[in-house]
Parts: structure tokens; C-alpha cells; sequence
């Protein structure tokens, strides 16, 4: 689980990392729209072209960084609740000196049971952290409107 929160941790910063290059590459793909006219009149139609492509190459390998570490995540994700058990049942085994099979068929059965939730606490800290993200992107963006917006209220209502 340690090691699922150190990836998760580093998911967050390529996350932010891929966003902010995507605002980068959608900034630069609307100024090249915006100025076409002016880009095909002065021939740097291929200049803005190799901007717009350097951009999203940039973009491509921040997800391809993001993916191997969501992959690895998902190793040990789904390798925690064996690894559990057996730690668990080995360290029973070092501390008591009889093993009975009653004891570790229960404990069997509990491990089988718990181990979806095991496997979700990941997933659920993932989207905690992407919500998190967006909210604080959405925050910076929206916060002067919402500024402009209550101060427009404020108006009306004193007059």
C-alpha cells in the first residue's frame, strides 16, 4: 500500500504536469486558427505547425511516463491482497507454533473478502486526487469570474 501511494503521488505531479501541457498545446492550436489567414498569407503556416506538433509530442510523453507508473500501480494493486495473505499466515506461523487448518481457512476466507476493498482504496485515492486537481484548476480559472460575478450581485441588490 506504501508503494501504491508513492505512485499515486507521482500520477498526481504527471497529471498536472499533462494538463498543463494540454492548456499549452490548446493555446497554441487556437492562436494558429485564430491567425490562419495571416499564417497562410506569410508562409509560417509550417513554423506554427511545428509548434503545434512539438506541443503535443511534449504532451504524448508525459502520458506515456503517467501510464508505465499507472501500470506498475496496477501490478501491485492487484498483487497486494496475496501478499497480504501470505505475510499474514507467515507471521502467524512464526508466532504460534501450531498451524491449524481451521485457523487458516478462516483467515483465508477473511483475506477473500477483503480484498476488493484492498484493491479499491487505491482507485478511490486516485480519483481524490484528480478531483482535487480539477478543483484547483477550476478555482484559478474561475476565480475572477466569480469575483466580477459577486460584485455584479452586490450592485444590483444595493441598487
Amino acid at each position: 500500500m506504501g508503494i501504491n501511494f508513492f505512485i499515486q503521488k507521482k500520477l498526481q505531479v504527471y497529471n498536472k504536469k499533462i494538463l498543463t501541457a494540454k492548456d499549452k498545446r490548446m493555446e497554441i492550436t487556437s492562436e494558429t486558427i485564430n491567425c490562419l489567414k495571416v499564417l497562410k498569407l506569410y508562409g509560417w503556416d509550417d513554423k506554427f505547425l511545428e509548434r503545434v506538433v512539438e506541443s503535443r509530442n511534449n504532451e504524448m510523453d508525459l502520458m506515456k511516463k503517467m501510464l508505465v507508473l499507472f501500470t506498475w500501480n496496477i501490478f501491485f494493486l492487484q498483487c497486494a491482497p496475496v501478499l497480504i495473505s501470505i505475510v499474514s499466515i507467515g507471521v502467524y506461523q512464526f508466532l504460534v507454533d501450531t498451524l491449524d487448518i481451521s485457523n487458516m481457512l478462516m483467515a483465508l476466507t477473511i483475506f477473500n473478502m477483503l480484498q476488493e476493498p484492498i484493491r479499491t482504496i487505491p482507485y478511490s485515492l486516485n480519483s481524490f486526487l484528480e478531483v482535487f486537481i480539477s478543483l484547483g484548476r477550476i478555482e484559478v480559472r474561475y476565480s475572477i469570474l466569480l469575483l466580477i460575478l459577486l460584485t455584479y450581485i452586490v450592485i444590483l441588490l444595493l441598487f
